[in-house]
């Protein structure tokens, strides 16, 4: 600025007059671009809102019906808007569903997260976000960003425009200032002329000319009165003289109203004032001394300090120290001194002690004392609360932070420095939010503290998105509020933040499980619904809603026959009513008393028991006389605490099912007695291979019975017997003198040893006769006894069962060398249905019998396992022959399904239908090829009651 020094005035009145216009239109200028900014972007906002709109209402049945071709050619329609840079449509659940790239910016748009109902300006576009809602339905987002092109292009002409009016008025404006500061300048350069004579002349008798009556005026009046007053001074200063000694006079009265005004100061002071001399006398005190030190005034009158000592003394905690201090001051008294003195009944002084000179003579000493008991409670109270300050500094868990008027933190918690991966609260200081936090989050934050210290308005419960600079995302629950000095300005802001993670997450969870309650309920053609203790209707799926609504309208059409749709109650006008009076109902509003009592009572039984209902069958006639099935299951509804609140209940319409299985169960049972007839003719082949077996041997004994009895010598026996006859009356003599008397004896022996082995032989055979007629009549028997009625339960054995089916096939087993292992776990008898376990055992006996034998080994075997786990019977029949390929193995059970030339397929598949009517199951495994296979028979393990007591005693 000293440049203006060396300027004339007239040159200082035009420069002011350039500056102050060239402001205000500057001013002017950026105060209507503002608001052109302002409402451009306003118009902005609204124009992008409304085709943000038509776009959602024209994409909400391609959301709806899921149809992103149709939405992207709605989308393709920004094309007439040459401002759109992008546009894109999300779905409910935030996947991007269609976009649209303006021509040449494929590269660089890529959809951002979606956010809700909203918009902000970036640097060089704006960027919105339109729900799309229909019939009160979210369906999804549409997110439009046009470019600022039209805004920089208004404001550069603006701009033009501001600098051509900027120059032409300041034009003018120096042109009229040129002429119009005369009107200031000269009188002043008349007055500086007229000074200057005054100055080099020392003529005080010169005057200025008056021009005019304003301010000038009055100053060229004031300077001519003040050539007068010098005149007329000139001419008193000789008179002054005169009055020197009068002025002398009168300031020794001055002095004297002094030292009255510094008494008068000594006693308006709060402090206690007393003044000693070099001796230690007392020369002065005030009126405050005696009051805080409480000594008696003759005390004090008398001047002596020791008197007074021993008065003031007994009032302190520590009176050793205070005389040290004294004595010490009275021997050094050149030596200033400042101490804290503690009275007994609390009070506490501040003693100052400073030397008294005059002319750098030492002449006394002046105590002053001040009550601070007042302040040192302040100040005790103070680290009080400084203390709780930091102790709730050190351990928040919430982040507590204290920021300057330019958002840098000058304070904070513990908490706040370990969320910053600080080591300690003072490493947080002269930082700020952009050095922990990413732009999307320093950025808002920054702008809403500057508003708070612009404003004074505290930022309460904002939930905010913390976005980190390693990418993190974190959530908290911040309030923040100004900080002002004494004075009440507004000198930074405090901010304490809650780490609401957990929650938020808590939260979307919520939000996403209720979403898909939603759609649940929304979509399932099951009837769900919730009811709360008294069996009243909460919340239920629009099945059950429109289910409902059916048998509503039914119900009162049934009974107003003569009504029409005009006259329906007004819940049954609409399905939104009737859903919007269905909650708070309960079952006897929507069907018949008897039903309605039968669901209450269900329902209360599983509130007082907590024992859910599951897959009830149930039966119903509806209104025309039909006939509907239901499954039915009502499940306990608990809170968080696990106590029953309600029930909620699924229905499923099953009568065609119902229909199905009846039809099924026809099929089946006709299926069932075609299998059980081909597994009993398996059974019946088995038994005639056995019986076939055993007539054979029959055959062979009774031919050599036959041969045995055709070759006998008992023919010769007669022979023998008509000798003897013939000599009856000499037989003596026959036998001893007659050659063929005398071999006889010899010949009967021989011929008895004969008969007696030929007896052996015959009676052998017939023992081996009987056996095998036994055996016929044992298998008769036990076909006989297994071609019962089956679905009767017997208590059996099940290794009985395994040697009943080993015996039916025992003869085959024989003949082809099949050597059979049992492995048999000790068990109870069990109440089974014998007919059909024997029927899948001697299938699969039969089947490892032909595997063994079409493997051609020498060595064939065939164990039969039986062990119990897990409530279950398991019986393992297992063959080494010739295996089973892993692409039949989906399939062997296949009605009709064989590998044998001679089979039929019906073995195994009614043995696995048996095995399904037990409850059980029948499974074959194989590894391949000449690996033997092993099918393995499961049931369930349902032991004789009073055996089974026995087993485990």
């Amino acid at each position: 600025m000293q440049f203006l020094r060396k300027t004339s005035i007239k040159g200082k009145q035009t420069l002011i007059v350039m500056l102050t216009s060239g402001v205000a239109l500057l001013l002017a200028c950026m105060a209507f671009a503002s608001y052109e900014v302002t409402t451009f972007r306003t118009a902005m906002v609204q124009n992008l809102s409304t085709l943000a709109e038509i776009i959602g209402n024209n994409s909400s049945a391609a959301l709806d019906f899921a149809d992103p071709k149709t939405a992207k050619e709605t989308l393709s329609a920004l094309r007439a808007e040459p401002n759109i840079v992008a546009g894109c449509i999300y779905t409910a659940k935030g996947e991007v569903f269609a976009v649209y790239v303006r021509s040449g910016n494929e590269a660089a748009f890529l959809p951002p997260a979606l956010q809700a109902d909203s918009y902000y300006f970036s640097k060089d576009a704006l960027h919105l976000f339109r729900p799309v809602v229909h019939n009160g339905e979210y369906l999804g987002t549409v997110y439009v960003v046009s470019d600022l092109n039209a805004l920089y292009s208004r404001l550069n002409k603006y701009a033009l425009i501001a600098v051509g009016v900027f120059f032409a008025s300041g034009l003018v404006a120096f042109l009229v200032s040129s002429q119009l500061q005369r009107l200031i300048s000269g009188p002043i350069l008349s007055l500086v002329k007229t000074a200057r004579a005054v100055t080099v002349e020392k003529n005080y008798s010169v005057r200025a000319v008056k021009q005019s009556d304003d301010e000038l005026g009055v100053l060229i009046d004031a300077f001519n009165e003040m050539l007068k007053q010098i005149q007329e001074r000139d001419a008193d200063l000789q008179k002054s003289h005169v009055e020197l000694e009068k002025r002398v006079t009168e300031r020794t009265e001055e002095v004297v109203n002094s030292l009255s005004l510094i008494r008068a100061t000594l006693e308006s002071t709060t402090d206690g004032i007393l003044v000693t001399d070099e001796r230690g006398q007392v020369t002065s005190f005030n009126e405050k001394f005696i009051e805080m030190w409480r000594i008696p005034r003759e005390t004090v009158n008398l001047g002596n300090e020791q008197r007074m000592l021993e008065a003031a003394v007994p009032q302190l905690k520590d009176p050793a120290q205070f005389l040290s201090k004294v004595n010490e001051l009275n021997t050094e008294p050149e030596k200033e001194s400042f101490d804290l003195l503690e009275f007994k009944d609390g009070r506490v002084f501040e003693r100052y002690s400073k030397t008294q000179r005059i002319e750098e003579k030492c002449v006394g000493r002046v105590w002053s004392f001040r009550d601070i008991t007042e302040r040192r409670q302040a100040e005790i109270e103070l680290a009080y609360e400084r203390d709780l300050l930091r102790s709730l500094l050190d351990n928040s868990p919430d982040q507590i932070y204290f920021k300057d008027a330019q958002s840098r933190f000058v304070k904070s918690s513990n908490a706040q420095a370990n969320q910053f991966g600080l080591k300690n609260a003072e490493e947080v200081v002269g930082k700020t939010d952009f050095d922990f936090f990413d732009e999307e989050h320093a950025r808002p934050a920054f702008e809403d503290e500057q508003e708070i210290i612009r404003t004074g308005h505290p930022l309460v419960g904002r939930v905010e998105k913390e976005v980190w600079k390693d990418g993190r995302v974190s959530w908290a629950l911040t309030n923040k509020m100004p900080i002002r000095n004494k004075d009440g300005k507004i000198i930074g802001t405090l901010g304490i933040s809650k780490d609401i993670t957990a929650i938020k997450k808590m939260e979307m969870a919520l939000i996403y499980e209720r979403d898909l309650l939603k759609a649940l309920l929304d979509n399932i053609p099951d009837t769900i619904y919730f009811k709360d203790l008294q069996s009243r209707f909460v919340r239920m799926s629009n099945s059950k809603t429109e289910r409902s609504f059916e048998v509503s309208l039914a119900r009162h059409f049934a009974s107003h026959p003569a009504g029409g749709v005009e006259k329906l109650p007004a819940h049954l006008r609409s399905l939104e009513r009737f859903a919007e009076y269905l909650i708070g109902k309960t079952d006897f509003d929507l069907v018949s008393e008897k039903k309605a009592r039968e669901f209450y009572e269900e329902e209360q039984e599983v509130i007082r028991t907590g024992v859910p209902l599951i897959s009830k069958v149930s039966q119903t006639t509806i209104q025309d006389g039909e006939e509907r099935w239901f499954i039915v299951s009502r499940i306990p509804w608990r809170d968080k605490d696990g106590e029953i609140v309600g029930t909620f209940g699924v229905s499923k319409d099953i009568t065609a099912m119902k229909l199905t299985e009846a039809q099924l169960q026809q099929v089946h049972k006709r299926l069932l007695d075609t299998s059980r007839q081909a597994g009993m003719a398996e059974v019946a082949t088995s038994v005639l291979h056995n019986v076939g077996n055993v007539l054979n041997s029959v055959n062979v004994s009774f031919t050599l019975v036959s041969n045995q009895v055709r070759k006998s010598k008992v023919a010769n026996l007669s022979k023998v017997v008509t000798l003897l006859n013939e000599h009856a009356a000499d037989l003596g003599a026959f036998l001893m003198s007659d050659p063929k008397g005398k071999q006889l004896p010899n010949y009967l022996s021989q011929l008895a040893e004969h008969l007696v082995s030929e007896q052996n032989t015959v009676l052998k055979e017939l023992n081996l006769l009987h056996k095998n007629i036994e055996h016929i009549k044992d298998i008769v028997v036990m076909q006989q006894g297994y071609a019962k009625i089956s679905g009767v339960i017997e208590t059996v054995k099940i290794t009985d069962l395994i040697e009943d089916a080993l015996r039916l096939n025992l003869g085959a087993l024989q003949r082809h060398g099949v050597e059979v292992l049992r492995e048999f776990e000790d068990m109870p008898p069990m109440d089974v249905e014998k007919h059909k376990i024997l029927q899948i055992l001697v299938n699969l006996v039969r089947n490892a019998k032909y595997a063994c034998n079409e493997s051609l080994r020498t060595d064939k075997r065939m164990t039969l396992r039986v062990s119990r786990s897990n409530n279950q019977v398991k019986i393992s029949i297992i063959d080494n022959g010739i295996g089973i390929p892993a692409e039949n193995l989906t399939r062997i059970f296949n009605h009709g399904f064989t590998t044998r030339k001679d089979g039929h397929g019906f073995g195994l598949h009614s043995a696995v239908l048996a095995a399904m009517e037990l409850g059980g199951s029948l499974r074959a495994q194989s590894d391949g090829i000449d690996k033997g296979a092993t099918f393995t028979l499961e049931l369930p393990y349902k032991p004789h009651k009073d055996s089974h007591n026995q087993h485990e005693s």
